[in-house]
C-alpha cells in the first residue's frame, strides 16, 4: 500500500491503528462514544404498524370515522363488507367464564345479600345466606363437597356433585346486591347483573369452574371492556355504537355455535381478549360510562350479517395501513370470507385518533436476526423485503450477511417456524420477536430510518460507526443526497489518519471556522486536494472521489482504458485506477459518469470498500 509522498512515512504507521476520529463529532453523531469498529454489528430495528390480528373493523379507525361525522351502520359496512345491519332476537341468559381452574373465590356482598343455593337437574335450594358488608370464601374440596367460610368459620359445607351458585341479581334488576369476587389470580372486579356460579373441574385437585350468569344480552355489552366509553365525549359515540354492534354479533355468534354453553368452560364465551374482555360492573363505574350504556341501549339487538347469516365480527385496536384478508392474518384459519377483505386503515393513524400503536418500533440484536434466517448467518448485513400480503405483511424477506468464516450468505426466508404461519414472514416475525403485529413496514440498522434495506446500509453503519461521517439528524440519513466536498474531505481524512497540516498552515480562505477545515488542511498538505479555493459545500464529484483516493493510495490505472468519458480529461488515469481497484465503478458499459455527484450513502460505500481492501 502507497500513499502520496508527503505522507508515505506517517500513514504507513497509522494504517494500522483502529479507526478514530481526531476531530469533533458531528452534533447528531449518535454514535460518538462508540468505539470504531471495522465490522460492525448493528441492531436491528422492526418497524411495523397497528396492533392485534388484523381482521375487520380497526377500533382506533372506527373512532377516527365517528370524530368525521360516520354513523355506526356505515362504519360497519366499512370494514365488512356486504354486510347488512339489522336486528335479531336474542337468547335469555349469557354466560360469561371468569375462570376454569380456580383453587378458591372470595366473594364480598358489597350492599345486599347474597343467598347461597345448591343446584342440579331436579332444580335449587338456598343453604346458606351471605350478609351484607362480608366476605365470603368458596373451595372445592378434595372430595368434591363445597365449603363456604367467613374469617375461618364454616357457614356451609356439602353439595357435592352439584353446582354452587351465588345468586345476588339473577333478574338483573335495578337496585340489585353489588358484589366483589376476589381471584387467586390476582383479579378483583365488580359484578352487578346475574349470578355467580361454581361448578367442579377437578375435584380431586379442588380446581373449579366460576362462570357469570347475566340474564340479558345488553348487560353482559354493559360489561365488554373493549373501546374507551371516554371516546363518546369526543365525538365517538358512533364508534362506540359500532363497538357494541360487533360485541353484540361476535358474543351471539359464539352462543349459538356451542348450544349456549361450551363444555370447555361452561360458558357461552370467556371473558379474556381469547374471546371479548369483559370488565364486569367496573366497566360502568367510570365518570364516561353512561356513553357506553347509550351505545348499548341505541343499538339493542342490532347485529350485522352476511347473505342472513351473522358474520365472525372480528376486530382489534388498529391495522396500520390496511386490514388483513382473514386468509392471511395470524389468528384465524385460511379459508377466505367475502366480507373480510382487506380495506383501507388509513383512519386509525389520523391525529385525532389518537392511537398509540399506529407505528411502534422493536429492536433486537443482529444475532437474533441472523438466527431467524436459520441458515448459519453470523452476521447480517442487508435485509430487504419481499412481496406483501394485502395488508402490507411481509410474506418474504431476502437478507445478506455472513458465516463465521466471512463466507456471504444470501436467504430467501418466508414464513415456516410458527405454527399457523401460512408461508407469511412476518407471521413467524410477531410471533419470534413478540411483536404486537404481523404487518412490519421496515427491516433495517439503527439509528437511521431511510436507508433500511438499501444496498448501502451497512456501510452507512461502519461509516457512522468509525466516526466518518454523521447522520442529517437523529433518525435520517439522507443516503441518496449529494455528499458535499467537505464531507468527502472528513471522511478520507479520518479513514486514513491523514497527519494534520502544521500549525499555522491554512491553505485555503473558504473553509474558515468549519469542522472540516483541519481535514481539508490535511488533505491539502499531503498533495491530494489542490487550487485556490476548496468550495466545501459544493457536491463531491466522481471525478474528485477518483482523484483524491487514487492519490491517498497511489492507485495504478493498469494497462486497460476501461471508459470513453474521460478520455483526455485530468483524472482518466484515476479513473481507470479507482475502477480496477473495485472502490468505484462506470455508470454503465464504457462509462464512468466522472461530473456525477456522490451520494452519501455511496460515500459510506467508498469508506467501507477501502476499509475492506486496504486495511
Amino acid at each position: 500500500m502507497h500513499l502520496c509522498r508527503a505522507v508515505v512515512a506517517v500513514i504507513a504507521v497509522t494504517m494500522a491503528m483502529t479507526l478514530a476520529a481526531p476531530a469533533a463529532a458531528a452534533p447528531y453523531d449518535t454514535v460518538r462514544d462508540r468505539p470504531a469498529t471495522t465490522r460492525p454489528n448493528p441492531d436491528v430495528v422492526i418497524r411495523g404498524s397497528g396492533w392485534g390480528h388484523g381482521v375487520g373493523m380497526s377500533q382506533y379507525g372506527a373512532y377516527a370515522q365517528a370524530q368525521a361525522g360516520w354513523g355506526y351502520p356505515r362504519i360497519l359496512k366499512h370494514w365488512y363488507r356486504g354486510v347488512s345491519v339489522g336486528q335479531a332476537s336474542m337468547p335469555s341468559r349469557i354466560r360469561v367464564g371468569l375462570a376454569s381452574s380456580l383453587t378458591f373465590s372470595n366473594v364480598e356482598a358489597v350492599d345486599g345479600r347474597i343467598p347461597w343455593r345448591e343446584c342440579d337437574a331436579s332444580g335449587c335450594t338456598t343453604k346458606a345466606t351471605q350478609p351484607a358488608g362480608t366476605t365470603w370464601k368458596v373451595q372445592l374440596l378434595s372430595g368434591g363437597n363445597w365449603r363456604l367460610t367467613h374469617n375461618g368459620e364454616v357457614k356451609y359445607r356439602g353439595g357435592k356433585g352439584k353446582r354452587l351458585i351465588g345468586a345476588f341479581n339473577p333478574q338483573g334488576r335495578p337496585g340489585g346486591t353489588l358484589i366483589k369476587a376476589f381471584n387467586p389470580n390476582g383479579s378483583r372486579r365488580f359484578y352487578k347483573w346475574g349470578r355467580l356460579e361454581y361448578r367442579a373441574n377437578s375435584p380431586a385437585n379442588g380446581t373449579m369452574y366460576m362462570v357469570l350468569d347475566i340474564p340479558s344480552m345488553d348487560l353482559y355489552l354493559r360489561g365488554l371492556a373493549e373501546m374507551p366509553s371516554s371516546w363518546g365525549s369526543r365525538g365517538g359515540l358512533a364508534a362506540l355504537k359500532a363497538q357494541a354492534v360487533t360485541g353484540r354479533t361476535y358474543a351471539l355468534g359464539l352462543h349459538r355455535g356451542n348450544g349456549g354453553i361450551s363444555p370447555g368452560c361452561w360458558c357461552s364465551l370467556l371473558a379474556t381478549p381469547a374471546n371479548q374482555a369483559y370488565g364486569g360492573y367496573d366497566n360502568e363505574m367510570h365518570s364516561t360510562s353512561h356513553h357506553w350504556v347509550r351505545a348499548v341501549e341505541d343499538t339493542s339487538g342490532r347485529v350485522v350479517t352476511h347473505n342472513g347469516n351473522l358474520i365472525g365480527a372480528f376486530y382489534s385496536s388498529s391495522h396500520g395501513t390496511r386490514s388483513e384478508n382473514i386468509e392471511d392474518s395470524w389468528a384465524y384459519g385460511s379459508t377466505p370470507m367475502p366480507y373480510l377483505k382487506s380495506v383501507s386503515d388509513s383512519w386509525s393513524k389520523r391525529a385525532g385518533a389518537g392511537n398509540p400503536y399506529a407505528t411502534w418500533d422493536v429492536t433486537v440484536t443482529n444475532a437474533a436476526l441472523a438466527s431467524f434466517t436459520g441458515s448459519g448467518m453470523h452476521r447480517v448485513r442487508r435485509i430487504q423485503m419481499g412481496s406483501r400480503t394485502d395488508g402490507r405483511t411481509p410474506r418474504t424477506i431476502v437478507v445478506t450477511g455472513v458465516d463465521r468464516g466471512g463466507k456471504g450468505l444470501r436467504v430467501n426466508r418466508a414464513g415456516g417456524t410458527t405454527s399457523n404461519n401460512k408461508g407469511i414472514v412476518g407471521i413467524d416475525l410477531r410471533s419470534t420477536f413478540s411483536l404486537r403485529s404481523q404487518q412490519v413496514r421496515r427491516l433495517g440498522f439503527a439509528p437511521f430510518v431511510d436507508d433500511d434495506g438499501r444496498a448501502d446500509e451497512y456501510a452507512i453503519v461502519f461509516a457512522t460507526r468509525a466516526r466518518l461521517m454523521s447522520g442529517r439528524s437523529a433518525t435520517q440519513f439522507q443516503p441518496g443526497q449529494a455528499a458535499t466536498r467537505a464531507e468527502a474531505a472528513l471522511a478520507l481524512f479520518r479513514l486514513l489518519q491523514i497527519p494534520r497540516a502544521p500549525k499555522g498552515r491554512d491553505y485555503f480562505n473558504d473553509d474558515n471556522g468549519r469542522r472540516e477545515e483541519a481535514a481539508i488542511n490535511a488533505l491539502a498538505h499531503a498533495g491530494i486536494v489542490k487550487g485556490k479555493k476548496f468550495n466545501p459545500d459544493r457536491p463531491f464529484q466522481k471525478r474528485h472521489a477518483a482523484v483524491w483516493w487514487q492519490r491517498t493510495l497511489a492507485l495504478k490505472p493498469g494497462g486497460v482504458d476501461r471508459f470513453t468519458d474521460d478520455d483526455g480529461k485530468p483524472f482518466e488515469r484515476a479513473a481507470n485506477a479507482v475502477a480496477r481497484a473495485k472502490l468505484l465503478s462506470g455508470c454503465a458499459p464504457k462509462r464512468f459518469c466522472p461530473y456525477r455527484s456522490v451520494t452519501r450513502g455511496q460515500l459510506a460505500a467508498l469508506t467501507w470498500r477501502t476499509t475492506r481492501q486496504y486495511r
